[in-house]
């Protein structure tokens, strides 16, 4: 069938909205030189907002603003290890959740999510060796023995089930609550 032609007052909309998305989440990046504390949690929350672009313009645009975010948050994220988590997970992820979740088999959607974790989990500590610089990624913390490791990386596949969870009830909450409320009045106002 043929594809629908986008209105220019759409195409307009679509514009605007995926640059504020973008300008956010560059925002909440550059924030991380303020707050350094927030090394997970900004760049876990600029990977949310990728969350309205999936929703409203599909994944195609979402993968245009995170590649775009991606490169800015490159060149100026003061905490590049929050850069490293936006770019190789948080920022990706929940497109990518998108995508598996079209799937609809259960099973083989966790087995995918998990393994797109842990690959990113991998990534990330080789990247913070080499990026970083940082001889060794985890602390000197031996609390379990030799079993540490192994420990670390069941809690990080735990706390990927919490938030891969979360996730799921912030895109209901949008599609629910957020969107009928604001977005869509705000696309009847504009037409």
């Amino acid at each position: 069938h043929a594809v629908k032609e986008a209105s220019p007052l759409n195409k307009a909309f679509r514009i605007a909205f995926g640059g504020i998305i973008c300008a956010l989440c560059i925002v909440l990046m550059l924030c991380t030189g303020l707050f350094p504390f927030a090394t997970v949690a900004l760049p876990a929350l600029a990977g949310l907002l990728m969350v309205s672009l999936v929703i409203e313009f599909g994944v195609k645009w979402a993968y245009l603003a995170y590649g775009v975010v991606a490169v800015v948050s490159f060149f100026l994220t003061p905490d590049k290890s929050a850069m490293l988590m936006f770019v190789f997970f948080f920022g990706i992820y929940p497109i990518a959740k998108a995508s598996i979740e079209r799937i609809r088999k259960r099973m083989l959607e966790w087995a995918m999510k998990f393994l797109l974790a842990n690959a990113a989990l991998i990534l990330l500590f080789f990247l913070a060796r080499w990026f970083l610089g940082l001889t060794e990624v985890m602390p000197d913390i031996h609390i379990f023995g030799k079993f540490t490791f192994l420990v670390f990386w069941l809690a990080a596949n735990v706390v990927f089930l919490v938030y891969d969870l979360a996730l799921t009830r912030v895109i209901g909450a949008y599609i629910h609550w957020f969107k009928p409320k604001y977005i869509d009045r705000l696309r009847r106002n504009r037409m």
